[in-house]
């Protein structure tokens, strides 16, 4: 389906392939004057309607004089104004046809209605200036327009002098459209270069909306290829460059080639075309425009109609259609379009012409329509699946994974247990004895630690604070006693710190494969929803929303001996979580926005079910129960020398110490002293 666009106001730009000739007005005596002689008498035309101005312009262009192409100087494409013509923009007493232009074009920056125009007080010359004018007195440009090897005079104010759409109706439904827009540039709109809304959805005659889909296929500035794009927005996709470059004064001739899929209303006993030719969203004046619509074979259109002007004021009376071959025609409006006016074309062919989708490309259109929705529930699903799949293989193969645990009591005992306690902190002064750091001496209630050596390389940074948290830098001897409590306290939160930090990297490590993967199809899902919608820069809000969503459920799980900070950080992962749904649901759909924060929610969920008792960490609960039945297997061999200090740690943390009873004969044993230690400390 081909377009032609509206009308004759400003004569227009450059040729397809040949950049526009540009001559400068130098000679004041080559432009013809108005007349100046008096008149005999006042004249009637005191005012001017918007359609007298139409027309008004409309014969000024086709009066234009073309100039002779010897005096041609320069094959520049910058728009340039002559002398006398500059001069004149900044006398105060403007000619009157340039103030009836100006009119006009305020009446576009503005965009007021067709009887919204403010026109200046006729002037008495005003009469004699209609009929005896041969070119406008402001600044213009020569150009050769696509349409016409002849040069014209057009304005050099920035607008739209030539816009023409052709259109193939092929027989499957998709409609090719190639558009040829020639514009002038004076850095005032068009500084960036040429960009074009396009409409994500027609409305067919039961009152619904019929969603389009598009396929970009090439563009070119001036005869040579430019990198343009259609993305999708908030408001319907939008044509425009890769690269936003500044866009230097002339005039330039665009043509981009895109298809347009699901644009044809197919109805019981007809099938219909509606296209809006210019968009109606050009913030430019367009002086001609049209379209030609090849139709398929044997698709001569049962009626057909061009409607030209703003949405509450469409008439058919400023718009032709002609017949090109049997079966194309061209349209063309008469009249030049403002802001906010339109080039209508509807056409209705027989039913059947347009080949009937097929049912795989019914469900494709269901699944583009949705796609946001379709791929956040899809990477959803294959997060569940993949939670079930990793679960089973880490049960089967629990002794083979490459992950391991070390199991220092204090573990072992949150192992066993399920938590830190008194005993998990007297565990670890036994491993300090164990390790010959230092030795544990009892005389009546007195209890002493004695520092043996300053060598502690073999311990952790945590042990080795927590044994400095103690000691201090210089003491030796450490006298256990509520006098120092807070001493003990401080070391006890070192070693429980290393506990639960070990604990939750072995989590992390257990479940490493199942988190990539789940990240893997969620991030897939949101390029998946992106390449649909014909948008990578939605990327830019998805994988940053996605990784801040992540962000404020992590501050959920933030736990502070203050409450005070609990609150807060919920208070504040709350509105996190809020103000990036909020973002986010401005590029995807509210539901999809829902998906993808129920995936966020489902990894964290399995995640943490990696660490349930109950859970994957089963099998490494079972072995602290089979260490215990060992030791209890044991229980004589150790009591002998100096294997109860290898184990008593141990026996301390699985609660066996009622099983191995003091015995004052082994000098190693120090679990009796150990919990008495524990009941001075309460």
């Amino acid at each position: 389906m081909k377009k032609i666009f509206l009308a004759v106001c400003f004569t227009l730009l450059e040729s397809a392939a040949v950049n526009a000739k540009i001559t400068e007005i130098s000679d004041r005596a080559a432009v013809p004057q108005p007349q100046t002689r008096v008149q005999a008498e006042a004249p009637k035309v005191q005012s001017m309607t918007s359609e007298a101005l139409e027309n008004f312009l409309e014969e000024r262009i086709k009066a234009a004089v073309v100039e002779d192409a010897q005096k041609i100087t320069t094959g520049s494409i910058n728009a340039v104004r002559s002398p006398e013509a500059q001069k004149a923009l900044e006398e105060q007493n403007k000619p009157e046809f340039q103030k009836i232009y100006e009119a006009a074009m305020a009446r576009v920056i503005q965009r007021q209605g067709p009887s919204d125009i403010r026109l200046p007080q006729a002037a008495p010359q005003i009469a004699e200036q209609k009929k005896a004018w041969e070119r406008p007195n402001f600044p213009v440009v020569e150009a050769v327009l696509p349409d016409s090897p002849e040069r014209v005079l057009i304005p050099a104010k920035e607008h739209i002098p030539y816009l023409l759409a052709k259109i193939d109706i092929l027989p499957d439904g998709v409609v090719k459209i190639e558009e040829t827009v020639t514009v002038v540039a004076n850095g005032e709109k068009l500084r960036t270069g040429v960009h074009k809304r396009l409409p994500s959805s027609i409305l067919l005659r039961d009152g619904t909306r019929q969603d389009i889909s598009y396929t970009f296929v090439g563009a070119s500035i001036n005869g040579q290829p430019a990198d343009y794009k259609i993305a999708r927005g908030s408001s319907g996709f939008l044509l425009t460059p890769v690269r936003e470059e500044a866009l230097n004064p002339g005039v330039y001739t665009y043509r981009f080639t895109y298809l347009a899929h699901n644009l044809m209303g197919v109805y019981p006993d007809f099938d219909e075309f509606y296209w809006d030719v210019t968009g109606s969203s050009w913030d430019l004046v367009i002086g001609k425009t049209g379209a030609t619509i090849t139709y398929p074979q044997a698709g001569e259109p049962l009626g057909q109609v061009v409607l030209v002007g703003a949405p509450n004021g469409l008439s058919p009376a400023w718009g032709n259609i002609i017949r090109l071959t049997p079966v194309s025609f061209g349209y063309r409006s008469t009249r030049p379009l403002f802001v906010g006016e339109g080039f209508h074309i509807i056409s209705s062919l027989p039913h059947g012409v347009i080949a009937a989708p097929s049912f795989g490309n019914l469900w494709f259109r269901k699944i583009e329509k949705h796609s946001d929705v379709v791929f956040s529930a899809l990477a959803l699903l294959m997060i569940v699946a993949g939670f079930l799949v990793s679960g089973s293989y880490v049960r089967r193969n629990v002794g083979q994974l490459r992950v391991t645990l070390k199991k220092t009591a204090p573990l072992l005992r949150f192992l066993y247990a399920g938590r830190y306690d008194i005993k998990s902190f007297g565990a670890f002064i036994l491993e300090l004895y164990k390790k010959n750091i230092i030795d544990i001496q009892q005389a009546g209630d007195t209890i002493l630690l004695v520092k043996r050596t300053d060598q502690h390389k073999n311990l952790s940074i945590c042990e080795q604070k927590a044994l400095q948290a103690m000691f201090g830098p210089s003491e030796a001897v450490f006298n256990v006693n509520k006098n120092n409590l807070i001493k003990i306290r401080r070391a006890s939160r070192f070693i429980e710190k290393e506990v639960r930090r070990d604990f939750g990297l072995f989590r992390l490590k257990l479940n490493s494969g199942y988190i990539l993967f789940s990240l893997a199809m969620l991030f897939a899902g949101e390029i998946c929803i992106a390449l649909f919608a014909q948008n990578p820069e939605m990327l830019k809000v998805l994988i940053p929303g996605t990784l801040a969503l992540t962000g404020g459920c992590l501050l959920f799980y933030v736990q502070s001996v203050r409450n005070l900070y609990n609150i807060a950080a919920r208070a504040f992962g709350t509105a996190l979580v809020l103000l990036t749904g909020t973002v986010m649901a401005s590029t995807v759909s509210l539901p999809a926005v829902a998906l993808i924060f129920c995936a966020v929610l489902a990894i964290f969920y399995f995640t943490s079910g990696y660490g349930k008792r109950s859970g994957l960490l089963k099998p490494y609960i079972d072995e602290t129960a089979a260490q215990k039945e060992y030791l209890r297997r044991h229980k004589d061999s150790i009591m002998l020398g100096r294997e109860i200090a290898n184990r008593q740690a141990n026996i301390l943390v699985l609660d066996m110490e009622n099983e191995f009873p003091a015995d004052r004969k082994n000098e190693y044993y120090k679990l009796g002293t150990i919990i008495d230690m524990m009941r001075k400390l309460g």
